[in-house]
């Protein structure tokens, strides 16, 4: 078990090496989802990338973290290769976590 909390900024992602592995996401005020991942490592194929959406605990059922990506395989760290192909998705991935954390603060 290797548990990964987001950086400051949103960004979070763990190295794997090849396997079948079961990833949860979890969030305070929000229920933890567990999705069953396989991962192969091939640099010409990229990172592996794991939606979630995760279901609100609150009375109104309507809130939830949706399309938060679990960066896997080294997408963060793609530099040989990639040519900036993650670039764009890591800035989205930044701007959604700090909506999320926003969404977080206002709650409290």
């Amino acid at each position: 078990r290797h548990n990964v909390s987001s950086a400051h900024d949103g960004d979070y992602w763990r190295l794997l090496t090849d396997g079948v592995y079961d990833v949860t996401a979890s969030a305070p005020g929000y229920m933890s989802v567990t999705n069953r991942v396989q991962v192969v490592n091939n640099p010409m194929e990229g990172a592996v990338v794991q939606n979630f959406t995760l279901p609100s605990k609150s009375a109104k059922g309507q809130e939830s973290y949706s399309d938060v990506n679990q960066i896997m395989n080294g997408a963060v760290a793609a530099g040989k290769g990639a040519k900036g192909k993650y670039k764009k998705e890591i800035e989205e991935l930044r701007a959604m976590f700090q909506r999320m954390l926003n969404r977080e603060e206002q709650d409290y």
